[in-house]
């Protein structure tokens, strides 16, 4: 607060005047502002009396700092605007006297909070400062808590601002308080009298006098008949229940209580009065035509128990609040109706009721139907029929057959609990559902733009389509699957699903990676006799129209199991869709179809898919045989979510590819398509019901051994199932059932593929037999020339060893040896075995030429005399070579004569020789002096015995002369074994042997 500056000024030179001793308030003026006006409140009040400003006072002053400006008499209302008014905006040099005028008008603290701005302005403000007045002087003076009485409530209770102000403890309220621990039962203040005395005590504050719980009682059913309602009862009902009940917007008419109140509206002409007349009473032309429209159906013989949308709740659905009231009323009348039990309905609990609660009973709608068949009958509903009511819940009639009665009634008591349809935003919802037709077969066709065209809300709409679909889940049910009369859901018969494959062909067959690539066209079909739609290729790509019931029908989900992933985190074991050709139903004549399209000679419903599908997929490959090999390509398929006990596989699968060569790769010819069907059981699936003891499943699962075998096997399986179950004394037979659970059935499509042998004959094989072929060339070169034999053999080494690598490059890693690896090996190794047989030609050749020169030279050395068989020249090379035989060394050539005569070796062995000689000349045909035969070497016997000229001799002589001849025949003979062995294909039953599944 501040004061006039002229005021300012004196008190400063006052204060200045009185140097001694100085006022408290002065000093205060300076170091404690705060505390300013409270000490300088005593001067001021002797201001008042010295200026006659009777307001001026200390009492006034405290009556002020209280905040409860309704108990305000005028001296206070007068005091608190000459020390706020200016910071509560009000213009002073306009108005300087406004304190005078509200004192002079006796503006009390109702008065001033209640005036106009006519008012205002008659008691002297100006324009702005009467406006200013009425602008804020409730956010500033008002009470929060008046809000609760003189604001109409929202259609959830109280006003945000009341609740705050009740529970908030800064506006002095009280957090304890019920609705303040849980605000979403603000309701929860009328249900009792001691609840509601806040309100009335408040009401009596703020001026309200119609608020009472009194007052209330009888909208809330206390007076079914509206037209017995007093002034206050009309009055405390357009307050507290004119959003909930009609629709009214609070927002627009916070006041529509006080309207009603001071325009005298009783009962009787609440039900007969004009939207004209409330417009022109104070309302808002719509809250007016909202009263008219809702007042009949709201308050008119409890018909709002059949034209407003039931709740949803925890057990069960719920009416109205203004419907409960009437039925607790016809339960105080008589107790012995059904619905009347007090477990089922306690209507000792004054209302209104929650209109969510969880525990409202599930059987109350049951029970409580023929009372409120007969409301229909009086309010002029004639589909709320007891035949309707077993159409729509019996749960014996097909939603497909229903009729709009049925469905009406159906989304009346259930469209806000199991439907998503909003009771609040839209109560009469089944009305809309009727007066539009809404049967069965079009229920199940609604999609979201459907529902807002009939005028149901956008985001009920949607969860319609959403919740209808999710309520009537049992038409996603495999077909194995039923619904007892309990409504448990259970498994009855295991039935088929079909597949049938067809190849269209092969894209890629990675022997590296042990994986193929197919492209096949898949067609599952099943019957299920709950299909009562015809529909056509619907739901391409997954994607159906919004209500289709095509929709909600089962189709089964397949897992690919051999499938390559591609390190794709996000991926799934589903081949990528070339075509899809969406789903398509016929519907048996034992069936009542929507569309009345039974088809002829079919007695069961049937359902089938086909779709175009590439995929990438492990195989298991065997290379014994290569490149004569042949393999089984599998593809292996199972159902995850439907064990062995409720659906099995049939199959089958074109024996050929549709169109010749459609199906094959380059290098690969498709010799067979065909398919089986097996079993496989939860290890399988890599999972297991006894694991480590750290398992907490695991060793619970060990411990259903310790209960007895009934529990165990009920614990251990879950699942409800009509054949176990009716082996009830038969613990093995209910095992037996059980034990199909864990197993799944499975259907492999088998792809038999040929490799075409010409590329590898052609690019390998030919070019590895010419290598090894010209390696043979080496037997007809120089046996001397070892360099250009072993430069040719050895070259084809390497070239044979890189056909080695890029068939290495180009197969996977075995354990064991491939036919062309086999080869390629056996003629690496026929070629180096040439190579070593250069070497030995070459070695052989040489030590025969140096044996026969050695002999000539040593002939000569015994007889003194140079051989007539030999010339000169070739002489002295013999005695170079004998004397390098012989003594080692390189000697020259005169030298050598004299180290032969001097080494007593020699010279030992040399008479020897000579004793040996002549008994042999004697024996030579020959006969006297002629000289002895250069190959008598090898006839000899005797001669074997020198040193190491014995049998070696002979296999040097025949290595010389034949080797290369034998081998030019006998490496052709190995090579070509060799080869022939590339070709062998295996025996039948050996390992790697495929064995045609498309030949009987």
């Amino acid at each position: 607060m501040s004061m006039p500056s002229s005021c300012g000024t004196w008190l400063w030179n006052f204060c200045e005047d009185h140097a001694s001793p100085v006022p408290s308030y002065c000093t205060a003026m300076i170091e404690d502002p705060d505390n300013f006006m409270s000490l300088f409140l005593p001067k001021l009040s002797e201001l008042g009396t010295t200026c006659s400003k009777p307001y001026v006072t200390t009492e006034n002053y405290d009556a002020m700092l209280r905040d409860d400006f309704l108990s305000y008499d005028r001296g206070t209302v007068a005091l608190m605007f000459m020390l706020q008014g200016q910071s509560m905006g009000l213009n002073a040099e306009t108005n300087p006297t406004f304190p005078d005028l509200m004192y002079e008008a006796d503006m009390y603290g109702q008065r001033a909070l209640k005036a106009t701005g006519e008012e205002m302005r008659d008691v002297g403000f100006t324009d702005g400062n009467a406006f200013k007045v009425t602008l804020i002087r409730k956010s500033y003076y008002e009470p929060r808590q008046c809000t609760c009485v003189t604001d109409a409530w929202m259609e959830t209770g109280p006003t945000m601002v009341c609740l705050q102000s009740l529970c908030n403890p800064v506006f002095g309220g009280d957090s304890e308080l019920p609705f303040c621990k849980d605000p979403s039962r603000s309701l929860s203040v009328i249900e009792s009298a001691e609840a509601f005395g806040t309100f009335e005590e408040l009401a009596v504050n703020c001026g309200v006098p119609y608020f009472t719980y009194e007052s209330l009682l009888g909208p809330m059913g206390y007076i079914p008949n509206p037209r017995d309602w007093s002034t206050s009862n009309v009055a405390a009902m357009f307050a507290a229940f004119g959003s909930m009940w009609l629709g009214l917007d609070a927002v627009v008419n916070p006041d529509m209580g006080d309207i009603s109140y001071t325009n005298n509206i009783n009962g009787n002409k609440f039900m007969t009065i004009t939207a004209d007349e409330l417009f022109n009473m104070g309302f808002s032309l719509d809250n007016a035509k909202k009263v008219v429209d809702g007042r009949e159906n709201s308050f008119g013989k409890a018909c709002s128990c059949v034209d407003e949308a039931w709740f949803g709740g925890g057990h069960g659905p719920r009416p109205p609040t203004k419907c409960l009231s009437y039925l607790r009323v016809e339960c105080m009348k008589d107790a012995s109706l059904p619905f009347c039990d007090m477990e089922v309905f306690d209507y000792t609990v004054e209302p209104p009721y929650n209109a969510t609660d969880p525990n409202f009973h599930a059987n109350f709608s049951a029970l409580a139907f023929d009372t409120v068949a007969e409301i229909a009958q009086e309010c002029g509903v004639d589909w709320v029929t007891r035949e309707n009511y077993n159409t729509a819940f019996s749960g014996e009639v097909q939603i497909s057959n229903w009729n709009t009665g049925a469905v009406a009634l159906m989304v009346l008591v259930y469209g806000d609990m199991m439907m998503g349809i909003n009771a609040k935003t839209n109560p009469g919802s089944a009305h809309t559902f009727y007066n539009n037709d809404v049967s069965g077969e079009r229920f199940m066709l609604l999609d979201p733009e459907a529902m807002t065209g009939m005028g149901i809300t956008d985001g009920s709409g949607s969860n319609f389509v959403r919740t209808r679909n999710d309520y009537y889940g049992f038409y996603a049910w495999p077909p194995s699957d039923i619904r007892d009369d309990a409504g448990v859901r259970m498994v009855n018969d295991q039935f088929n699903v079909s597949i049938t494959f067809i190849l269209d062909k092969l894209l890629n067959l990675d022997e590296p990676a042990f994986s193929f690539e197919a492209e096949l066209t898949v067609i599952v079909s099943w019957e299920d006799e709950r299909i009562f739609k015809r529909c056509d290729n619907t739901g391409i790509n997954g994607h159906y129209l919004e209500g289709d019931p095509c929709a909600l029908f089962w189709k089964p989900t397949l897992k690919w199991n051999n499938m390559v992933l591609l390190d794709d985190p996000d991926a799934v074991l589903k081949p990528s869709s070339v075509e899809d050709l969406g789903f398509t139903s016929r519907v048996g004549e034992s069936v009542r179809a929507t569309d009345d399209l039974n088809s002829p000679g079919l007695e069961k419903s049937i359902g089938y898919q086909a779709y175009k599908v590439r995929g990438t997929f492990m195989g298991d490959y065997y290379f014994q045989q290569f490149p004569y090999d042949q393999q089984e390509l599998n593809i292996t398929i199972q159902m995850p979510d439907l064990p062995l006990r409720k659906a099995k596989f049939v199959t089958r699968a074109d024996a050929v590819p549709s169109t010749a060569g459609a199906g094959d790769l380059p290098l690969w010819e498709t010799t067979c398509v065909s398919s089986s069907v097996d079993t496989v059981d939860e290890n399988d699936k890599g999972t297991s019901a006894v694991t480590a003891g750290d398992d907490p499943f695991g060793t619970y699962m060990a411990k259903l051994d310790d209960l007895d075998q009934a529990t165990g096997i009920s614990e251990m399986f879950a699942h409800q199932d009509v054949q176990a179950n009716a082996e009830t004394d038969n613990m093995e037979a209910k095992l037996d059932v059980y034990e199909n659970y864990r197993k799944w059935s499975t259907v492999t499509l088998t792809i038999q593929v040929k490799r075409k042998p010409d590329f590898y004959l052609y690019n390998f094989v030919l070019v590895v037999a010419l290598l090894v072929f010209v390696s043979f060339f080496s037997f007809h070169m120089e046996k001397s020339s070892l360099g250009d034999r072993l430069g040719l053999t050895l070259t084809i080494v390497l070239g044979l060893n890189v056909f080695q690598i890029v068939i290495i490059d180009n197969m996977p890693a075995t354990g064991y040896l491939t036919n062309m690896h086999s080869f390629l090996l056996a003629s690496t190794e026929i070629v180096m075995v040439v190579a070593v047989e250069n070497l030995i030609v070459n070695a052989a050749s040489k030590r025969r030429a140096t044996l026969e020169s050695t002999l000539n030279a040593f002939l000569r050395a015994v007889d003194n005399k140079p051989t007539t068989k030999i010339k000169d020249v070739e002489m002295k090379e013999m005695d170079s070579n004998i004397g390098n035989t012989l003594l080692g060394g390189t000697q020259k050539d005169s030298d050598l004569e004299s180290n032969l005569k001097t080494n007593p070796m020699f010279l030992k062995g040399l008479k020897k020789f000579k004793s040996n000689a002549e008994s042999d000349v004697e024996e030579d045909s020959t006969g006297g002096d002629s000289e002895p035969d250069p190959t008598f070497m090898r006839r000899s016997k005797k001669f074997r015995g020198v040193g190491c000229w014995k049998s070696w001799n002979k296999i040097i002589y025949w290595v010389d002369d034949y080797l290369d001849v034998v081998s030019t025949i006998i490496f052709p003979i190995v090579f070509a074994y060799f080869y022939m062995k590339l070709g062998d294909e295996g025996e039948m039953g050996g390992e790697g042997v495929v064995q045609n599944r498309c030949q009987d």
